[in-house]
């Protein structure tokens, strides 16, 4: 059986975490589908392995790293002070 670990409903990073600089990255986050969100966070900042991530939110291991590298290119692209690959600093 799965651990009980899943976003709850109406969680907003941005209360929970970090200081008000990070707000916005915590907006674009809350702002991902909820597979991609969940893996993000899980992955990212918890540093929970995919294997675990598919245990908590149901699926496979493929599907957990798939909604990762999707929530990532996500953010990349809506997030403004997101890091891109090759991009000069």
């Amino acid at each position: 059986m799965a651990p009980s670990r899943a976003t709850p409903a109406g969680w907003s990073a941005s209360r929970h975490c970090w200081g008000s600089r990070s707000r916005p990255l915590w907006a674009a986050v809350n702002g991902l589908p909820s597979k991609q969100r969940q893996a993000v966070v899980y992955h990212y900042v918890a540093g929970l392995a995919y294997a675990e991530i598919a245990e908590i939110v149901g699926g496979t291991v493929d599907a957990a790293r798939r909604a990762a590298a999707d929530g990532l290119k996500n953010l990349r692209k809506n997030y403004p002070g997101a890091f891109t690959k090759g991009a000069s600093s």
